[in-house]
């Protein structure tokens, strides 16, 4: 039988976006956050001390009863002890903000709950959260993930009127305000009614939306309670978690939303569960359709030849690209210290793991642009050239202390992306890449800004990384990795072999052309090349009695001049005096290299 919370999962992940949190103060409560009896069982006592009254805490219940003649009510308390607005937001910060020394400890921090809901809207399964609480943990959580494009609304006047919720994104709604606003919903008669505009977006949220309630008793927000028996329909179902058997006005809910009850050990176990479950799903989603990455590469060659076509060509790679992007820039690939173990509520990948996950992410676009390089005109090299800037902007926030090998690993997605295009694109004898890969710059993590040809190094992308296998230098790594995926447009492995050496060639005679043109052509030429890799080359060469490359490179410019094909395609800017002294240096240092061996 399959459990609760793996049907909610299934109902989620296939209904992306359209499941509403109802979040109450018990989600917070593991952050130290006091639920409403805690602040109420608190504000008794403060109110015995108004009193001038000693009272023992076990005993707050009957003196309350015996001076007030009434069960204890926060928000009647509250009231007592401050008479407006702007007053009970005072008094409440103290319970909602945290000391020097709870911070130190962790204490009012996003919980383990708040951490797996921030991701679930950020990757789009939950848009829409509901939630009586004032405090801003769900708030803090998504900014340390990074995510920015949600919005809340706390007050009346915020929901009056705006974009509708189904096109407007991540929403937080505040029904009852914000502890930072004066505007707070806290007494019987405030928690009694709400005003048309919040009633008016409650209606729609209870009418459209599925319903995972969380933390909430039920028992003191009248008009919640209110707003959920108005729903006329219930297009989606409604999942009531709960840690002890529902009692009071919960039951009656229940039975009105023909609600699905799921008992769980607490909050932070059950959204982190029913998270990894839907992400799970999503993974077996992708690889169970092995036909999906073949439709589309069907649909990228259909397009690109029809002139017609190249805005849905667009949008198809735009559309993967998004993909690509939302799943490097999760929070697991931080370049923060692994060693330090949990960040924040998630785990950082290790320098290996990350790896062949990176390839996993990048596999399906990786194919798809390999099929545009290979087969498409001019017409889609600027779409190759932005797809790639983007990738090499897309990383998660990095928090201090950062490890310089996560920092650098970062650009590996869009390394492996780089060689694959520029190898495939000169099978199909193309050069155009080059220059356009010298017309936008990369921002480095110092935000320094470098061509972004400069930045495609594995010798440091890979610099002290744990890789899955040896190889006798990192850029023949990049080589032995892209050698199967490119194996369908490229299938005989000498052919394969002499395409990726030229590209590196090609590579760096563009990487010191550029340097040139600042006078720094000589100190390119010590920091960052490849010589090693070069100089194996040559070395192998030698011994099968090839011709060395630099030497049947030359030989081949001198052939034909400026109408050689990358001469004509704008490397060097067609400058073939630059390039045959860029060539020069090259067979020096590699001659120089292999001295040392």
């Amino acid at each position: 039988m399959i459990d609760a919370t793996t049907s909610l999962a299934f109902s989620i992940f296939s209904n992306k976006g359209v499941y509403a949190l109802l979040l109450g103060s018990g989600i917070s409560s593991s952050a130290g956050i006091l639920t409403g009896w805690g602040i109420t069982s608190d504000l008794m006592m403060k109110l015995s001390i108004m009193q001038c009254e000693s009272v023992d805490e076990a005993k707050l219940v009957d003196w309350y009863r015996d001076k007030y003649k009434r069960e204890p009510d926060y928000s009647y308390i509250l009231e007592k002890l401050a008479k407006t607005e702007i007053e009970r937001q005072n008094l409440l910060r103290g319970y909602f903000e945290p000391t020097k020394e709870e911070k130190e400890e962790g204490i009012k921090a996003p919980t383990k709950a708040h951490n797996a809901i921030a991701r679930l809207i950020a990757i789009g399964y939950i848009k829409l959260v509901v939630t009586t609480n004032f405090d801003r943990l769900l708030e803090y959580a998504l900014e340390k993930l990074g995510f920015t494009t949600y919005r809340v609304l706390s007050t009346a006047e915020e929901m009056q009127g705006g974009i509708p919720l189904r096109h407007s994104g991540a929403t937080i709604l505040k029904i009852h305000g914000d502890y930072r606003s004066h505007k707070l919903k806290n007494t019987e008669e405030e928690l009694s009614e709400y005003e048309p505009a919040i009633n008016k977006m409650l209606d729609q949220v209870f009418d459209e939306y599925g319903l995972i309630v969380c933390g909430w008793s039920a028992d003191y927000d009248h008009a919640l309670r209110k707003a959920i028996k108005r729903s006329p329909n219930r297009r989606y179902s409604t999942y009531w978690t709960y840690l002890s058997v529902p009692k009071g006005q919960a039951p009656k809910l229940i039975k009105h939303r023909d609600a699905t009850k799921i008992k769980i050990s607490g909050a932070d176990r059950f959204f982190e569960e029913l998270t990894e479950k839907i992400l799970s799903l999503e993974e077996d989603a992708r690889a169970a359709h092995p036909m999906s990455e073949r439709i589309a590469i069907a649909t990228v060659k259909r397009y690109l030849p029809d002139p017609l076509a190249q805005i849905k060509l667009h949008e198809l790679i735009t559309s993967e690209t998004d993909h690509v992007v939302n799943e490097i820039q999760r929070a697991e690939f931080t370049a923060c210290d692994t060693l330090r173990g949990e960040l924040n509520g998630v785990h950082p990948y290790s320098d290996e793991e990350r790896i062949p996950k990176y390839e996993k992410i990048c596999s399906r676009l990786l194919k798809l642009l390999c099929v545009i390089s290979r087969w498409g005109d001019e017409r889609q090299a600027d779409l190759i050239a932005d797809t790639l800037q983007r990738i090499s902007l897309a990383k998660p926030e990095n928090y201090n202390p950062r490890r310089v090998i996560l920092v650098n690993l970062q650009l590996y997605p869009v390394l492996l992306l780089f060689y694959a295009v520029g190898i495939t694109r000169l099978a199909a004898r193309k050069y155009d890449l080059f220059a356009k890969f010298t017309s936008f710059t990369y921002i480095d993590d110092e935000n320094k800004e470098m061509p972004f040809i400069a930045s495609m190094k594995p010798d440091k992308v890979l610099k002290s990384v744990r890789l899955p296998r040896s190889a006798p230098c990192l850029t023949s790594y990049i080589f032995d990795t892209l050698r199967e995926p490119l194996r369908e447009f490229i299938s005989d492995d000498k052919m394969y072999r002499n395409y990726t050496e030229r590209f590196e060639y090609y590579k760096w005679i563009t990487t010191f052309f550029e340097a040139g043109r600042n006078n720094e052509l000589e100190l390119a030429a010590e920091s960052g090349c490849p010589w090693r890799f070069f100089a194996n080359i040559r070395y192998e060469n030698m011994m099968q009695r090839f011709e060395p490359l630099s030497d049947t490179i030359k030989r081949e410019i001198e052939r034909h001049g400026i109408h050689w094909g990358p001469l004509r395609d704008g490397l060097c800017d067609g400058d073939m005096n630059k390039m045959i002294e860029i060539i020069d240096l090259i067979a020096k240092e590699e001659k120089e290299y292999m001295k040392k061996r």
